[in-house]
């Protein structure tokens, strides 16, 4: 029996989010684009390292959940990300030794039972999974930064992961869905993130993303802050292999498309981008097929020379 996604769950249902969710995208898309966006003049992770976000909003995430019970198979655990202890379900094969490891981030601001659904392909395949809520999120502590706090909480979530006993350090991979997506993405720009190979679905979205809302927490007029919390403008400093699935209708991230290619193409830096059939909802299956088709590529065997 496999087991059911994670934990809380918004009062909508996550469908209905992600469908508004991208609707409105794609108006904010086709009503308003920002100005063109400060060149950068330091690499991403020198900025990274001396850049304090100043946020305008403090608080929680701005989505509801709903506290669930643990699905069978699957257990709440805490990892922590610097004096942060956060929340995280966890799955873990029932056969001995260790095994490949998926760290996935979830669509969305909270972490809900719909998330896990998608995995089934990786837990048949006998992966341990690692779902992190993060930062502001499912009554965690800290403020919802909108990808820059929560950036950290990623790479947490790796590192926990690495050091568990039925865990094969050498083979952890991300997977992450529209907000998660925007995190597993980020995480490629880190040599030592931890991870073989990392994955999105919905996640290369450009600065218009930081306009669907008011709710955002930071200024939106500010170039850095925004160009900090998205892949594109960096995509030339990809170290780790990203592969970016992107659904044919799904406006609001193929706008971002063309200017990570053109970023990476300057240092054939390891960026993949592959369009799926769907929308920002309905992608995400065939992606984690697709992805999980290529991460059994890293673990088959080498072949043997001839005697």
């Amino acid at each position: 029996m496999r087991p059911q996604p994670l934990q809380s769950r918004p009062v909508l249902p996550r469908s209905w989010i992600i469908v508004i969710t991208a609707a409105v995208l794609l108006f904010v898309v086709n009503q308003w684009r920002s100005s063109s966006p400060v060149a950068l003049d330091k690499p991403f992770l020198e900025l990274r390292a001396t850049h304090v976000t100043k946020l305008t909003t403090k608080g929680p995430s701005p989505q509801r959940y709903e506290n669930e019970a643990l699905p069978p198979g699957v257990r709440e655990v805490r990892y922590p990300s610097g004096d942060l202890t956060l929340k995280a379900w966890y799955a873990v094969p029932r056969s001995p030794g260790r095994h490949p490891a998926l760290v996935f981030y979830h669509g969305g601001f909270a972490f809900g039972m719909e998330d896990l659904d998608a995995l089934v392909p990786f837990y048949k395949a006998n992966f341990v999974i690692l779902c992190p809520s993060l930062r502001g999120e499912n009554g965690n502590p800290g403020n919802h930064e909108m990808f820059y706090g929560e950036l950290d909480d990623a790479r947490a979530a790796i590192r926990w992961a690495a050091q568990q006993p039925e865990v094969d350090p050498d083979h952890i991979y991300t997977f992450g869905h529209s907000a998660g997506g925007v995190l597993s993405a980020l995480l490629s720009l880190y040599p030592d993130c931890g991870a073989r190979l990392t994955g999105s679905a919905g996640g290369l979205y450009d600065e218009t993303l930081f306009s669907f809302r008011p709710g955002v927490p930071f200024n939106t007029r500010d170039s850095l802050e925004c160009q900090l919390r998205i892949l594109p403008p960096h995509a030339s400093q990809i170290k780790r292999p990203h592969i970016a699935y992107v659904g044919d209708g799904d406006t609001p991230v193929l706008h971002g498309v063309p200017r990570a290619e053109s970023e990476a193409r300057k240092t054939n830096a390891p960026l993949t981008v592959v369009k799926v059939r769907g929308d920002h909802g309905s992608s995400l299956d065939p992606a984690v097929s697709l992805f999980l088709s290529e991460v059994q590529k890293t673990l088959a065997p080498p072949p043997q020379s001839g005697h």
